[in-house]
């Protein structure tokens, strides 16, 4: 062997030592097409691919994707669907997003009927007690907090609701007005209304008054009686008694006999 090839040979085996030692460079791709079997690109505005992509999280209670957006009136994730702009299945929230003023925002261009900016639904038949398909919770404890707000511009409904046999709209407070209504018109009924504190009470041949119990009062209650057949007696006062929850319905004299005198009394305030 000479000295030439033993030359040759250490200098083919630097090349192949020098090789293996460099990091391998990533095949990055040619667009920001996209593809099937390719990756995420970022800052890249078109990422595209043939079929659905699904990314999920093997651990209990994890998010399988978060993002976070370090302004002040952004949005961690930007969705454009033509019919599902980002689709989720979670366990507990499909989509839990926290932003500087807008935790999630949906809006719409569409001119169709019944188009939403944002939907919810409850997809079961048979869900658990108060399940509802969009809910809003505000932790205000001061007043002029709003848990849902919804407006319109024109002459349509801030807020609608409906259902086939149940409450369309339903307001509780445990201390307070459980719907409240102002405007022109403060209330328009189309239909009939039932009131809880109102009720029919018949007084019977020889008596001239009768008292109605359990029922809540104020100091700014009144009650308003009439009489609904032709009993031969009026209703001469009706005094409540707010400490007691009752109030009594005199009538102008003891009804006559053979008649009963049935009585119809309603509460308001």
């Amino acid at each position: 062997m000479n000295i030439r090839s033993v030359v040759t040979g250490i200098a083919a085996l630097g090349l192949i030592l020098a090789a293996v030692a460099l990091p391998a460079t990533p095949a990055l791709a040619a667009s920001c097409g996209g593809g099937q079997g390719q990756a995420l690109l970022l800052g890249c505005d078109i990422n595209s691919a043939p079929d659905n992509t699904d990314l999920t999280d093997g651990t209990s209670g994890g998010s399988a994707l978060e993002v976070l957006e370090d302004g002040t009136n952004s949005t961690g994730i930007g969705a454009s669907g033509g019919y599902t702009g980002v689709s989720s299945d979670g366990g507990t929230y499909g989509v839990w997003a926290h932003g500087g003023i807008y935790g999630v925002y949906g809006q719409t261009g569409s001119t169709a009927a019944d188009a939403p900016g944002v939907e919810g639904e409850v997809t079961s038949t048979s869900p658990g007690s108060y399940s509802a398909g969009v809910r809003g919770i505000n932790d205000g404890t001061a007043g002029y907090g709003i848990g849902v707000y919804g407006s319109q511009a024109g002459d349509g409904w801030g807020v609608y609701g409906t259902t086939p046999s149940g409450y369309g709209v339903y307001g509780y407070s445990g201390n307070g007005t459980g719907v409240y209504a102002e405007g022109a018109t403060a209330l328009n009924v189309q239909g009939p209304a039932v009131f809880s504190r109102s009720g029919l009470v018949s007084i019977a041949a020889g008596k001239s008054s009768v008292s109605v119990t359990g029922v809540s009062l104020t100091s700014s209650s009144l009650v308003l009686a009439t009489v609904q057949n032709n009993a031969g007696v009026s209703v001469k006062y009706a005094a409540p008694n707010v400490s007691a929850g009752s109030f009594t319905i005199a009538l102008s004299k003891a009804v006559p006999k053979g008649k009963t005198a049935n009585v119809a009394w309603f509460v308001v305030n």
